[in-house]
């Protein structure tokens, strides 16, 4: 122990010199950039105050150039007054050149047509023709107009730069111009040129401050460095584009060094300093830093471990000594460290937990046996355990049976009535053990029945009973389960699963064969979760076995599973005659005899159902039929009307049907206009097809039935056998020249109804519709109450 803390001493003295020196390092490292930026930018601004000094200098001189030649204009224009003839005088007008200190002189006539010149062969020149001449045309209009033109070449000659000067003429129409030539103020302006002035500026030792335009040097200390490009000394040009000013690092002439720039009147000023220069008194302050750190962090070091050794790890060795005997067993051993009033609390708390222990182990192991028992007897207490369930009912056989484990699970089967026709079934597995596991199934238990008796599709009880569990399930169980619903006057199975173990369904004379399903995932899983249900059509005679993975995976004292193949095999021994309770027995004996006395890790559940048929179907079934309807008389519930299958029969079929739909008193508009659109499309259809081209009749049955309500109706003909369900349906995103004629009836029948069945039966055509009047909702209050049974 004494190495180890010595080790972690360490590592914590390293952590700390290093968190200091990484501190120090970065502290210095920030005021040396700042310091480095601070120096650079003096720099800079004491260039910019010298471009701003050159900038107001060149305007001065452009105004005394711009002044100085408008007045010699206005000069020659006074000249010429007074001796008009020398306007075309060319000798006269060179002499004026000398007078008025000009480089050209220019005279036109109202036309604007230079009648004199110093240069001869401008005269006759069109001062019109050109952009540049053309400048000065408009003080043929206004004799009060003076122009001043900036350096440009001439309109006469593109190679000559020129800058003139002209005003109207004041003997007669026209006007005079003088002008100068580039050289004359080319050298006025080199005086204030940035290109002529050396600043002789430099940042620190090695840093250096230019001027440049265009990417070129044009003014730095160093003579060696003008008129070059800037990408030659490693200082990249892309850097310097989209900002009026920044910073960067670039390597200037091999040198690591921070640059900064900025952009004015078309110059660009960049400093620069090499980080070797900028880092100097980094180094040495972090260098002293390590020194003092070291020898500091050392001395800690020795003084700590010493103490520690001395106070705190003799005394721990002592108690891990006592701890080491409690570990093992010897709850009888005291711990006696008396060396600090710390150690003798420690041993004193210590001594004290252990006596608690012992209780508490005492404690625990009674109330896990009372656990046990109490979550075997929720289970077993909310379980359907009276047999037959419906002794009054002989269209189904039902038994099922349920075996704990020592560890109580969360099984559970159910099946229920929801109406006189629907049976629902049940099969789940909770995951977990005991208490939790226990009351999570009841609470699942109560939230499947709930909403299948509200009248909802399996899919639909499973996704609200999904998001229900997954709201309030801060445990994160979950169970997997199956769910069907048999249409008992149809022999109709509605299922759907999340996560179970499939089914087998044994066909009269078949064998078993798992049920073919798609599958889900576990309920309370995912929140959004959507569930897809399936069907399949039971015949008199067929069984229906389901059950939990404590049959498949029962163990033997070999650790073997009893397996999937072992259960179909015993399944298949089974016949049709034993009933399902033998079914069940039979199973359970299978297994008792492959696990030869090994204890039960998990529940085994299991139900079997054989569904008998309507015709053997009780009082209370036949009462309120729902579907399955004969054909050769009108159900009990159910109005029966025969008419001529002819098109005039339709009036009197659509009151039949209104009259029905009416009498149940609550039947929302948009679902009695879908009734009415399917009841005129089907018996057109009737009376178009079924005989032609002879007669016959057809019959229509209609009744209310059920809870939620639901119209059901029956359209029976004797003409040729044909069942509208097998027609694709058309493509209803084609346009109407490219759909196929026919079909569009039986596709919004189809859309429209909750149901649409046909069979060929007796020689007759047998069509059959469902719509539900009213859409059932969960009831609030049984949602609401879930926890709190959940919970008891």
């Amino acid at each position: 122990m004494r190495n180890m803390f010595l080790k972690w001493l360490l590592f914590f003295i390293v952590i700390a010199f290093a968190v200091t020196f990484v501190a120090t390092y970065s502290l210095q490292t920030h005021y040396a950039n700042e310091h480095a930026e601070q120096l650079i930018g003096l720099n800079l601004v004491d260039v910019k105050k010298q471009l701003a000094l050159n900038a107001r200098n060149v305007a001065i001189l452009r105004k005394h150039v711009a002044e100085n030649g408008l007045a010699k204009a206005r000069a020659l224009a006074h000249i010429l007054a007074l001796s008009p003839a020398a306007a075309t005088d060319g000798v006269r007008l060179v002499e004026l050149l000398r007078v008025l200190g000009v480089d050209e002189i220019n005279v036109a006539d109202g036309r604007g047509i230079l009648v004199g010149s110093t240069e001869p062969r401008f005269v006759g020149y069109d001062m019109g023709s050109a952009a540049q001449s053309a400048f000065f045309m408009p003080l043929l209009t206004d004799p009060k107009l003076e122009l001043l033109q900036d350096p440009q070449p001439i309109g006469f000659d593109a190679r000559t730069l020129m800058q003139y000067a002209g005003v109207p003429r004041r003997d007669g129409p026209g006007f005079v111009q003088v002008g100068y030539r580039s050289e004359s103020f080319r050298q006025t302006m080199n005086l204030v040129d940035p290109r002529k002035t050396i600043f002789g500026l430099r940042v620190g030792a090695k840093g250096v401050v230019m001027i440049c335009e265009n990417n070129h040097i044009i003014s730095v200390d160093d003579s060696s460095w003008l008129g070059s490009n800037l990408e030659s000394h490693g200082i990249p040009t892309q850097r310097l584009k989209g900002a009026q000013k920044g910073k960067f690092t670039a390597v200037v002439r091999g040198v690591p060094s921070l640059c900064l720039f900025e952009h004015l009147n078309g110059y660009t000023i960049i400093g620069t300093l090499p980080k070797n220069e900028m880092y100097v008194n980094r180094n040495a302050m972090c260098m002293q830093m390590i020194v003092f750190n070291l020898v500091l962090f050392a001395m800690v070091f020795v003084l700590i471990s010493t103490l520690v050794q001395r106070v705190v790890i003799s005394g721990i060795y002592k108690v891990n000594s006592s701890l080491e005997k409690i570990t093992q067993g010897d709850l009888e051993e005291k711990v006696r460290v008396d060396a600090n009033e710390e150690f003798v609390m420690l041993s004193n708390g210590i001594n004290t937990m252990v006596s608690a222990m012992k209780q508490a182990m005492a404690e625990v192991a009674r109330r896990l046996d009372a656990e046990l028992e109490f979550a075997s007897a929720i289970q077993h207490a909310s379980l359907p355990s009276v047999f037959p369930p419906y002794p009054d009912r002989r269209d189904v056989e039902i038994f099922a049976a349920m075996h704990t484990a020592k560890e109580v699970g969360g099984d559970f089967y159910d099946f229920f009535l929801i109406d006189g026709t629907h049976l629902a079934l049940v099969m789940a597995d909770v995951s977990g053990k005991g208490i939790p596991a226990a009351l999570f199934m009841m609470t699942s238990k109560t939230m499947l029945k709930n909403y299948a008796e509200a009248g909802l599709s399996p899919a639909q009880v499973f996704n609200d009973t999904n998001r229900h569990l997954c709201a309030n399930n801060e445990a994160g169980m979950f169970v997997t389960a199956f769910l069907g619903i048999l249409d008992t006057d149809t022999g109709v199975l509605s299922y759907v699963n999340a996560g179970h173990n499939p089914p087998y369904l044994r066909r009269v004379g078949g064998r078993f064969e798992a049920l073919a399903l798609t599958s889900g995932f576990v309920l309370a899983g995912l929140d959004d979760q959507i569930y897809e249900q399936d069907e399949v059509q039971l015949r008199p005679g067929d069984t229906l076995f389901m059950y939990t993975d404590g049959v498949t995976e029962a163990q033997n004292a070999a650790l073997e599973l009893y397996s999937e193949e072992r259960l179909e095999r015993c399944l298949a021994r089974w016949q049709n005659e034993q009933g399902v309770e033998a079914l069940i027995h039979l199973v359970e004996r299978d297994i008792e005899t492959f696990a030869a006395g090994a204890d039960r890790a998990d529940d085994i559940t299991m139900l079997a159902i054989t569904y008998c048929g309507n015709a053997a179907g009780s009082a209370e079934a036949t009462e309120t039929p729902a579907a399955g309807l004969e054909p050769a008389a009108a159900a009990p519930g159910m109005s029966e009307l025969v008419v001529p299958a002819a098109l005039s029969a339709l009036p009197a079929v659509q009151e039949f049907v209104l009259g029905v739909m009416l009498s149940h008193g609550d039947c929302p508009p948009v679902v009695q206009n879908q009734l009415e659109l399917v009841v005129e499309e089907l018996f057109v259809n009737i009376a178009h097809y079924a005989y032609a081209p002879g007669q016959g009749e057809a019959t229509l049955r209609c009744g209310v039935m059920g809870a939620p309500p639901e119209l059901v109706m029956q359209f029976i003909d004797s003409g040729r056998p044909y069942n509208p369900l097998d027609k694709a349906d058309p493509d209803v995103d084609a346009s109407l020249a490219e759909r196929e004629i026919g079909g569009l009836g039986i596709y919004i029948v189809k859309n429209t109804m909750d149901a649409v069945e046909y069979e060929y039966r007796d020689g007759r055509n047998i069509l059959t519709i469902r719509k539900k009047l009213i859409t059932a909702e969960p009831p609030t209050s049984a949602a609401d109450g879930l926890d709190g049974r959940g919970q008891a």
